[in-house]
């Protein structure tokens, strides 16, 4: 797996546990993870996609 997807893979999972104990503390919090297929698809892909 190269680095660029195992951090975006990783990423959000590191985001909710570091938020988790704030929310837990005010009993209450929201986490919206969202995504994008546009940038697996050869034929959807742009010059400087991020």
């Amino acid at each position: 797996m190269t680095h660029a997807i195992s951090i975006n893979l990783e990423a959000p999972t590191w985001l909710a546990q570091a938020a988790f104990g704030i929310m837990k503390r005010q009993n209450y919090g929201r986490i919206v993870l969202t995504t994008s297929d546009r940038a697996i698809y050869q034929q959807y892909a742009l010059s400087g996609l991020a």
